[in-house]
């Protein structure tokens, strides 16, 4: 199952202008909003077998899909390391200590992280 959050990405990259609904990461489900909505609320929708679709072909989608993933997964680092970060306020004693008591407790903490998760 892929990540909808990254699929919802892609599909914004491909129609930036446009609403839609997907289930899941069926691409087959994938249907885009075009214009107003009815008076009871409704939409029109469109499917990627219209022949009048303004969306992307499964191709570009998967294509985009993993342009997406491929930058999602270089950044891991970033997630990793935020999470094992000490809490702001565990930082700042930390360096209020420091000053106060003349010690790197706080330099230790953040280079240890950091060194725990690597820039690729």
């Amino acid at each position: 199952m892929k990540n909808l959050i990254l699929v919802n990405e892609a599909l914004h990259n491909l129609m930036p202008n446009r609403g839609y609904t997907i289930e899941n990461d069926d691409f087959s489900s994938l249907r885009v909003v075009y214009g107003q909505p009815h008076a009871d609320g409704e939409f029109n929708y469109v499917g990627p077998t219209d022949e009048n679709y303004p969306g992307p072909t499964e191709t570009e989608f998967e294509t985009e899909y993993q342009r997406v993933l491929t930058e999602y997964n270089k950044e891991q680092y970033q997630r990793d390391r935020a999470a094992a970060y000490p809490s702001i306020e565990d930082q700042l004693d930390m360096l209020y200590h420091d000053k106060v008591d003349g010690t790197d407790t706080w330099r230790d903490a953040i280079t240890a992280v950091k060194n725990s998760n690597p820039k690729p």
